[in-house]
């Protein structure tokens, strides 16, 4: 940051971005990401969490930066939060989904999420095909 541009920061009460405010970034964009995977709305969300910090906005690849970690940060305890109040045979039941079916050519995980979301006669058949694997 240049004196001048260093001097107008104070008069207005900003100041700028050190690598210590890394954390910070990363905890705001896992708040935003907690409703959402879009980049761009997670990065308006480290953005404003800047803002009203009163913290001048670093380079737009430490801003990306942030967003990637702090969306990482959101899925972890996304995953945690569904995960901790299974049982044993649901957690099991979940990991079964994982192993690959060699009759089938795939896990049962990636039949599941074929499924259509529109129903009509050709892929009830399949659908139900699925559902019975």
């Amino acid at each position: 940051m240049t004196d001048h541009a260093r001097e107008l920061a104070t008069a207005y009460g900003l100041r700028g971005a050190p690598r210590t405010d890394i954390l910070f970034m990363i905890e705001a964009a896992a708040k935003a990401a907690w409703g959402t995977d879009k980049g761009i709305v997670i990065a308006a969300g480290i953005i404003d969490a800047l803002r009203r910090a009163k913290i001048l906005l670093p380079a737009a690849s430490t801003i990306e930066r942030a967003g990637v970690a702090g969306r990482a940060r959101a899925r972890k305890q996304a995953a945690h939060a569904l995960l901790s109040g299974l049982r044993r045979e649901q957690l099991d039941a979940l990991e079964a989904l994982l192993i690959p079916d060699a009759s089938k050519g795939a896990i049962p995980l990636t039949w599941l999420k074929a499924i259509p979301a529109t129903a009509n006669p050709i892929t009830s058949v399949t659908s139900s095909s699925a559902c019975e694997w």
